[in-house]
């Protein structure tokens, strides 16, 4: 992979709910697993755990979207 994606632009959000995340060895992966640290539950009470793994899939355009299943 020549460079990543986001490397010359600014952040986005890639998941709702989240106040911090990684994706894990995104130059040598083609889909990188993310964890995330979850910030509230379905009843808004604050978790603050890791999530479960997503995994990261890059588009043509260089957006990232995080899926469930590789």
């Amino acid at each position: 992979m020549a460079g990543l994606p986001w490397e010359n632009q600014s952040a986005n959000l890639l998941i709702d709910g989240f106040y911090g995340g990684k994706l894990v060895n995104p130059e040598t992966e083609e889909n990188p697993v993310f964890y995330g640290f979850q910030l509230v539950d379905q009843g808004e009470h604050f978790v603050g755990g890791l999530s479960y793994p997503q995994w990261g899939i890059f588009a043509e355009d260089g957006t990232i979207c995080l899926s469930n299943t590789k």
